[in-house]
């Protein structure tokens, strides 16, 4: 019986492992997304800065009324949706990390029977 026991969870530790590594992959592309839709927000707020200067606005209102232009928005819109997407892998990779340490407490335990 404990061998069954003990074959379950060296298989739930390999899955948990495998996930993990895939995980890394994915976050990388999350990390490089984050970071370009972070690139392309900043533009649009220059670009839209001194579009607003260029036509006359008042300094002083221009961080309020930029984001009437619709690629600003935009930009800002996919630079949240990256940085969200970014934090919520980080959250469940650390979900998958815990269950991997239960696992791995199982299997102490199962090892010392």
């Amino acid at each position: 019986m404990a061998e069954i026991n003990t074959k379950i969870v060296a298989d739930a530790i390999l899955k948990k492992v495998k996930h993990l590594e895939l995980g890394r992959t994915k976050i990388d592309k999350l990390a490089k997304a984050k970071a370009e839709t972070l690139v392309e927000f900043k533009k649009q707020v220059a670009i839209s800065t001194a579009t607003k200067k260029a036509n006359g606005t008042p300094t002083t209102i221009i961080d309020k009324v930029i984001y009437e232009d619709e690629p600003l928005r935009d930009a800002l819109y996919a630079s949240d949706m990256a940085e969200m997407s970014y934090k919520a892998f980080i959250v469940k990779m650390d979900a998958l990390k815990a269950e991997l340490n239960g696992w791995q407490s199982i299997n102490r335990h199962l090892s010392e029977v």
